[in-house]
């Protein structure tokens, strides 16, 4: 079965690919027909197979021939003494007010491990994550190498291309691409995986200009007394303002808003 799907960004399309198919992302073959941009919504073409199992047929069961038994007389039927209708009525009413008022349970969310306490790095982790990527580097018509290293428990992927779709519009199709390489990677185990994928060192050089529009805006904010609002970002990205902005005296920031569109506000700060 195949399908076609449109979002704003690749990762979206895809999990909303597995969602219609109900299924998993290594149960799918997934072609990425264009990238999402600023005016352009992304699209892929996500297939799936079918083989369903065939239904298991179930003999039918000899009947048993049981031997006639002998009844025995009904035992005379025992009637408790009716209730009056009002009484039963009120009592009925009591019962009905306490099952309203009990307390219900909670359904229990899964739990989900701490992204600090990630699962130590195994051949087969590190090749799930390696054979993932490559594959969708591959069906983007990309041309790239991977680099990949291991720092303890977390996993570097380098992406070196001239091409730029890896990127993506302010790194969102990397930020896609990491985010599934490590559901890859984790395939079967219940712990997070952390994969770090770059390319062309987009990361440190997009940390700099965040860095770097981050004590602009504050100037602004602190010159003029008035709010700045940023564009919507990613929650790493706006952690970077957060980070930069924290140990300044004139200002305080905070975030606004929700996903994709959540924005980080600079204020003066009160004296």
């Amino acid at each position: 079965m195949t399908i076609e799907v449109s979002a704003k960004k690749v990762d979206d399309a895809i999990k909303e690919g597995l969602q219609t198919l109900h299924t998993t992302i290594d149960q799918v073959q997934i072609e990425v027909i264009s990238q999402g941009g600023l005016f352009k919504k992304a699209k892929i073409k996500m297939t799936v197979g079918d083989d369903a199992a065939p239904e298991a047929t179930v003999e039918p069961a000899a009947e048993k021939v049981q031997a006639p038994q002998e009844k025995k007389p009904a035992a005379p039927i025992q009637r408790e003494p009716a209730k009056p209708q009002k009484a039963e009525a009120k009592e009925k009413a009591i019962e009905k007010r306490n099952a309203q008022n009990a307390p219900q349970p909670k359904a229990q969310k899964p739990k989900r491990e701490h992204k600090d306490d990630a699962v130590e790095l195994t051949p087969e982790i590190v090749g799930r994550a390696e054979h993932f990527l490559k594959e969708v580097i591959r069906l983007m018509n990309v041309e790239a190498e991977l680099k990949i290293e291991e720092h303890g428990r977390e996993l570097k992927i380098e992406v070196v291309t001239d091409n730029s779709a890896v990127i993506g519009y302010r790194g969102e199709t990397l930020d896609a691409l990491e985010y599934l390489t490590s559901l890859s990677a984790g395939k079967g185990d219940e712990r997070y995986v952390k994969v770090r994928v770059d390319c062309n060192n987009y990361r440190a050089k997009r940390e700099e200009s965040l860095t770097a529009l981050a004590k602009r805006m504050a100037d602004k904010c602190a010159n003029t007394g008035r709010k700045v609002t940023l564009e919507a970002m990613s929650s790493a990205h706006r952690r970077i303002i957060h980070a930069t902005l924290g140990d300044d005296d004139r200002v305080v920031t905070k975030s606004e808003g929700k996903d994709p569109n959540r924005r980080v506000v600079i204020l003066p700060k009160r004296k």
